[in-house]
């Protein structure tokens, strides 16, 4: 169980790099920062946030659960840690939702005009 968890981390953590260098791309693409509306910034900042957030705060929590688990550390941390990164799981869904709310925002001010 450890290493899948450990592995799903990584590999969210890569996509998350990998969007918004897409977004960047998509971004000079289209002209650069200039030329697209306030919600693709606040979008890529959110991002950047969510890579923040799931590089510092995500990945210590597993290491120390995992340090529990493989070296057998104190079992009366497993309930917090646990707690821990659900709660931190729970943010980084937030942050997607905003994302991805950001972007119907967006698709909404494109058609109006």
């Amino acid at each position: 169980m450890t290493d899948e968890v450990g592995r799903t981390l990584r590999v969210s953590l890569i996509f998350g790099v990998l969007t918004i260098v897409s977004g960047l791309v998509i971004i000079f693409y289209k002209g650069g920062f200039g030329t697209v509306s306030k919600y693709i910034h606040i979008g890529l900042g959110v991002t950047f946030l969510m890579v923040i957030h799931e590089f510092f705060v995500m990945q210590t929590i597993w290491k120390r659960l995992r340090k529990v688990f493989v070296e057998g550390g104190d079992r009366a941390l497993i309930p917090s840690l646990r707690i821990r990164l659900t709660i931190s799981r729970g943010v980084h869904q937030l942050l997607w939702l905003t994302v991805l709310l950001l972007m119907l925002m967006q698709r909404a001010a494109e058609t109006a005009f």
